[in-house]
């Protein structure tokens, strides 16, 4: 199995900073992974695109066809995902710390994905014979904030095996540069589907969220130190 990680918007409050904070999580199963990429290259050479073309939401706005087959793809090979967004429009300027958005973002992110990650753990397991670590891999779209990365890795490795408490569920997480890797593609797509949905279109998102794949997504609309309040899910 595997995990690949995207953000989107910012952490500042300056005058002209991004509105929201999200980030999200698109998973496949390891076996997968291959056969996604492979996949990918398949369709660059279908629609005629350079053989490096990279699959970013920002750069497809113009083929909106293009994204069908890529979306269908990752559907047809097990895409699960999750999102959180921290809607800063109706929080209270300044009252949120980078700290706290990395952190909040990232445990909802693993919190989503723990029963997918124990069940797969599960199925190793009983492949194997015997009581198996998962060591899921993580991947973070490099956007060079090491910061967030380390709120990432706090909140992934926080999750502990379900036959050893010793243990843990994941490996360190680790940057990733999109232009090279079609998984990290993977994930600023499902980020640029979720984000448009909140953002008021959810045309892509009607797309990626069926068959059960949508594991959570969370908007935080308000946060009071020391609680979290006003939290929706969509379904």
């Amino acid at each position: 199995m595997a995990t690949f990680i995207d953000d989107q918007g910012g952490t500042g409050w300056r005058p002209g900073s991004h509105l929201h904070f999200r980030l999200a999580a698109a998973w496949l199963p390891t076996t997968n992974v291959g056969p996604f990429k492979a996949g990918v290259q398949a369709l660059r050479a279908y629609l005629g695109v350079r053989a490096d073309f990279e699959f970013k939401f920002s750069k497809t706005h113009n083929r909106p066809e293009w994204r069908t087959p890529f979306y269908n793809l990752a559907l047809g090979l097990g895409l699960h995902f999750t999102a959180c967004s921290f809607d800063k429009r109706r929080i209270r300027p300044g009252s949120v710390t980078p700290l706290v958005f990395h952190q909040v973002a990232a445990v909802s992110l693993a919190a989503h994905l723990r029963a997918t990650y124990l069940q797969a753990e599960a199925e190793r397991s009983a492949e194997k014979g015997r009581p198996t670590l998962l060591r899921e891999p993580i991947l973070v779209d490099d956007n060079k904030d090491k910061a967030m990365l380390a709120a990432i890795e706090g909140a992934f490795r926080a999750l502990k095996s379900g036959h050893d408490p010793a243990g843990i569920l994941t490996i360190k997480p680790d940057f990733r540069d999109s232009e090279k890797d079609e998984t990290v593609q993977l994930a600023d797509m499902v980020m640029g589907a979720v984000g448009a949905h909140l953002d008021g279109d959810s045309t892509w998102f009607d797309v990626i969220r069926r068959s059960g794949q949508n594991l959570g997504v969370v908007q935080l609309i308000g946060c009071r130190p020391p609680e979290v309040d006003d939290l929706w899910e969509s379904v």
